[in-house]
């Protein structure tokens, strides 16, 4: 067994027959504080980004014994800057931003969804069949030329020169893109140099580094914003994904917006801001985002940066976590009289304050348990809460979840466990933070009280 300087392991097993040492399967991870995470439509694998300069995907896998484990399966972008987020656009593409004014988005080549099929027992891939269908005008893979940031699609089996732009990184100068059959998670050496996925758009629109990203499920738009100190540059930009052109830009905010989230239904837009607000932008009659609903000093019940914000499975509720510890709940109610910048908006049930921590992360189930909505909290400590409606049903302390920020949560959109059958007693978390760790929880729905 080896480790190498940025973090990766690698197992060796010899062959008395053959004289030789065969690479194994291992764990795999970021070497650097993860910032976000996201599941695939179908629960199937997991996107995260990191700091350490990549985007990577996790899938469960059943070796030979039957036993399931997770793994990296493939690595779609290395990059020259830090990354800070992503949204999928749909289960094989996806928009990533990084220490840089662009927004690029990425599309998964054939070999990947070969592989992935194969790795992880995939029958039905509708999404999958589409991108095979183009054979030999979809591309195979990707690499990145010297000097460039940009992932080059490579169409057959092209041998491309490959130099990986990354200041205090160990990785080969000069690596070839070779497409390969995959029946296993794939070894430290395949995931560097032939698991890149063909970056598909540049979208320049910012006038400083990208900050956050999300994505309607409609598969609509994509929204996005930068770091600010002044409102001019604090505006979400709203692009439209069949041809990438930049269709609003919504003016709310003063400062960096710091979490965007579209509502289930696509029809809402809710952004959070480091200038202490909230914004609601919902869809007119024209298709267009307006704004109809913020916070000021008055009714914004957050004092300190609101870090982060969620939808209910309905589209009914969000909820606003902040660095002052608390999480309100919050409601549009169609025709109610507006009587202060909140519109039609109020909060809702009990406000939850935890005096000596930070909320940095909330997600909601993807459909009721019990009759009641389910939320998960993250905290700048590491820990993570659940409360099932306003009651608290599950704690997970430092040795379980993490020991220092939690960046994100998520919810698998699917109940049950991935590579299982759907279970309506099991639903997955996933969370990443600034330990470096990504963590998936199975929790026993059953078992919560």
């Amino acid at each position: 067994m080896a480790h190498s300087y940025h973090g990766a392991f690698h197992i060796w097993k010899y062959s008395d027959k053959t004289a030789t040492w065969s690479p194994c399967v291992t764990v795999g991870g970021h070497f650097s504080e993860v910032v976000d995470c996201a599941w695939e439509p179908q629960g199937q694998f997991l996107y995260t980004c990191s700091a350490d300069q990549t985007t990577r995907i996790h899938a469960s896998w059943k070796d030979k014994d039957k036993e399931l484990t997770w793994h990296e399966i493939a690595r779609p972008q290395v990059h020259g800057h830090d990354l800070s987020c992503l949204a999928l656009i749909s289960r094989y593409q996806f928009a990533s931003g990084a220490e840089e004014k662009v927004i690029r988005t990425f599309e998964a080549p054939s070999n990947f969804v070969e592989n992935f099929r194969r790795i992880c027992k995939i029958e039905q891939d509708e999404e999958g069949d589409v991108i095979l269908a183009k054979n030999q005008i979809a591309p195979k893979g990707a690499s990145v030329p010297s000097l460039g940031l940009s992932n080059k699609a490579v169409y057959g089996d092209d041998n491309i020169e490959d130099t990986i732009p990354m200041a205090k990184n160990p990785y080969p100068e000069e690596s070839h893109f070779v497409a390969t059959t995959l029946d296993e998670p794939p070894t430290e050496e395949t995931l560097l140099q032939n698991t890149l996925w063909p970056e598909t758009q540049k979208l320049y629109g910012h006038g400083y580094e990208v900050y956050s990203l999300a994505a309607s499920p409609d598969r609509k738009f994509l929204a996005s914003a930068c770091k600010s100190t002044k409102p001019e540059y604090a505006a979400v930009l709203i692009w439209d994904v069949s041809n990438w052109q930049l269709l609003q830009k919504l003016m709310s905010h003063t400062l960096t917006v710091v979490q965007l989230q579209f509502s289930p239904d696509s029809q809402s837009l809710l952004s959070v801001s480091r200038d202490r607000r909230w914004s609601l932008f919902a869809k007119n009659e024209e298709e267009k985002f307006e704004l109809v609903a913020t916070t000021d000093k008055k009714t914004g019940i957050h004092t300190r940066i609101i870090w982060t914000c969620a939808w209910t499975h309905d589209s009914k509720y969000f909820a606003t976590g902040s660095r002052d510890g608390k999480v309100v709940t919050w409601t549009r109610r169609i025709g109610k009289e507006k009587t202060s910048v909140l519109g039609e908006c109020e909060s809702v049930g009990d406000l939850l304050v935890f005096k000596n921590d930070s909320v940095t992360a909330v997600a909601f189930a993807p459909d009721f348990v019990g009759g009641k909505y389910l939320k998960a909290i993250g905290f700048e400590s590491g820990t993570i809460r659940l409360y099932l409606g306003d009651q608290e049903v599950l704690s997970l302390s430092q040795s379980e979840a993490h020991h220092l920020t939690v960046k994100r949560l998520a919810f698998r959109p699917i109940f049950g466990a991935s590579g299982c059958p759907e279970d309506r007693n099991i639903l997955q978390l996933a969370s990443c933070s600034s330990d470096t760790s990504v963590k998936i929880f199975d929790i026993y729905l059953n078992k919560l009280h």
